[in-house]
């Protein structure tokens, strides 16, 4: 039994001595031995090292440091300040420095309707109608011309009182609503033109002091000038009616038949209701225009269209010195001024001639089918040249001859012969 138990602990002892020196052979032979892998060099040790830093970098995004991004600008490159935008003293007017100070206070629009509103009237059309008793009435806006008593407005705004020759009808009369007077003034019609809308009334003012309007006597329009209109308040508003907005378009320049240079401006100011014959103005309280519905205006156009001041006093010196003979031959159209067509000659290769901006309603040129963007060529038989006026043609013949004017027509490409009987003046 002893010898047994001996023998058993001998070869357990052997066992464990045999697996630890196998682990020992094992250990060495990966270590030190043959199947030892070989020791990395120092550029693979680099890499290594350079592979588990970019791969740390990319999982770990750090924080933007903003003064490393910052970049020094040299003094003598730093950018200079964008200075505030210039207000020519055209556009501002006389006392740019006071109103300049106004605009800086948020006041400037105040003062100016402060300044111009006394020199803004109601006008009050009465009219006996054709059918009956009933007494028909219109109402709108003019602007004193003068202190004397002169105010100009729209002729439109008359046409319920007047016949066909212009000339007011019986019981119909014209009331002159003055600011802050608290009586009408009784208006006689000085004249009118129906082509460009302008009229001319007299007041007698008595021992009201007046206050005229200051007309702007220089083209300074320009699209997307700011405008403003201003029409007298009526019965249910005690004070305002001014509105504003920008000058959206500036016409050519065309001609009428007398010379008379007409100039339209478009704008989206709204004109109210009793508005009609008022002025428009800068920003200096100037007159620029007045809202006119001449027989130049496009009806199907929504915009507002008024005549510029240059030829309203144009026109309004010529009504109140009655320079305009009687009898002159009418035709009835507007043609476009020699620059303006000397472009769209050379754009269109069209042929010498008066280029027809407008034909008047029911005048000679419209009975007789002469159409706007005809070219008159010729009239009777002699060929219109580039330069050659349409009053000089019109000064060699009387009302009722015929003309033979030959007219080119660029929607057919064709030049037709079309007789017209001249009409006088209206």
């Amino acid at each position: 039994m002893t010898v047994l138990t001996n023998r058993t602990l001998g070869l357990a002892a052997f066992g464990l001595f045999s697996a630890v020196m196998a682990s020992m052979l094992t250990s060495w032979l990966y270590t030190a031995g043959p199947l030892a892998a070989p020791e990395p060099s120092v550029s693979e040790t680099t890499q290594a090292t350079t592979s588990a830093e970019t791969s740390q970098s990319v999982l770990v995004v750090p924080k933007p440091n903003i003064l490393a991004t910052t970049v020094s600008v040299p003094q003598s490159q730093a950018p200079e300040p964008t200075p505030l935008p210039l207000i020519p003293p055209e556009i501002l007017g006389d006392q740019a420095k006071e109103q300049i100070a106004l605009l800086a206070e948020g006041r400037l629009v105040e003062e100016l309707y402060n300044q111009v509103a006394p020199s803004v009237v109601g006008i009050q059309v009465e009219a006996q109608s054709d059918t009956s008793t009933t007494v028909i009435s219109d109402s709108g806006s003019g602007v004193i011309y003068s202190a004397q008593g002169q105010i100009l407005t729209s002729a439109d705004l008359l046409k319920i009182a007047l016949d066909r020759s212009g000339q007011l009808l019986e019981n119909s009369r014209i009331l002159v609503r003055v600011q802050k007077e608290n009586r009408l003034f009784e208006a006689q019609l000085t004249g009118l033109d129906e082509t460009t809308g302008v009229a001319v009334l007299t007041i007698n003012p008595g021992t009201t002091e007046l206050v005229a309007a200051r007309f702007s006597l220089h083209n300074t329009l320009r699209v997307g000038q700011v405008v403003f209109f201003l029409s007298f308040p009526d019965d249910m508003v005690s004070e305002g009616c001014l509105t504003s907005g920008l000058v959206t378009a500036l016409h050519q320049p065309i001609l009428l038949e007398d010379g008379t240079k007409v100039e339209m401006v478009r704008s989206n100011a709204p004109i109210l209701a009793s508005g009609q014959g008022g002025p428009m103005l800068n920003l200096a309280g100037e007159v620029i225009a007045l809202a006119s519905s001449s027989q130049l205006s496009e009806t199907f156009e929504s915009l507002s269209y008024s005549i510029e001041t240059a030829t309203v006093l144009d026109v309004a010196e010529r009504l109140l010195g009655e320079s305009a003979p009687e009898g002159q031959p009418w035709l009835g159209i507007a043609v476009l001024k020699d620059e303006s067509f000397a472009t769209l000659k050379d754009l269109y290769d069209f042929p010498d001639g008066l280029y027809v901006s407008h034909v008047i309603e029911d005048s000679p040129a419209y009975l007789a089918d002469i159409r706007r963007g005809d070219i008159i060529t010729e009239v009777n038989g002699e060929p219109v040249l580039l330069h050659q006026s349409l009053a000089s043609i019109l000064a060699q013949h009387e009302p009722g001859d015929q003309l033979t004017l030959g007219i080119y027509r660029r929607s057919d490409d064709q030049t037709y012969a079309i007789k017209v009987y001249l009409k006088g003046s209206q």
